[in-house]
């Protein structure tokens, strides 16, 4: 008889972004790495075989789509813990209003208890 394999557990699947973000999260990345001072020199660049270039290029583009991408995780990463607080604090209210709904309740119920035991 055929030993059943255990099924194995797997890391969810990352949400792969569309082409259209791909390509406008580039865009953004060589719009920045455009504007900021370039690593080597104009000389060393000069020296570079063009392969090392384009490469040298594509690393930079790659490490500033990174630094973005974490930017926008610390920041979805924060909008949530704003709101698991704001959960947080409206359940434990609601426990509150609850407990104290109960006791009044239960004084009540003691005190009919009481008026109709004389």
């Amino acid at each position: 008889m055929p030993r059943m394999e255990k099924p194995h557990a797997h890391a969810p699947t990352p949400i792969q972004p569309s082409t259209e973000e791909s390509l406008a999260l580039r865009k953004r990345a060589q719009a920045r790495l455009a504007k900021s001072p370039a690593s080597p020199s104009v000389e060393q660049l000069a020296q570079m075989p063009l392969a090392m270039q384009k490469v040298l290029h594509e690393l930079q583009v790659h490490q500033i789509e990174l630094e973005m991408q974490n930017d926008e995780l610390c920041r979805a990463q924060t909008a949530l813990d704003v709101e698991r607080r704001i959960i947080l604090t409206f359940t434990t209210w609601r426990q509150w209003a609850i407990a104290r709904w109960m006791r009044r309740l239960d004084q009540q119920a003691n005190l009919t208890t009481a008026r109709l035991m004389g």
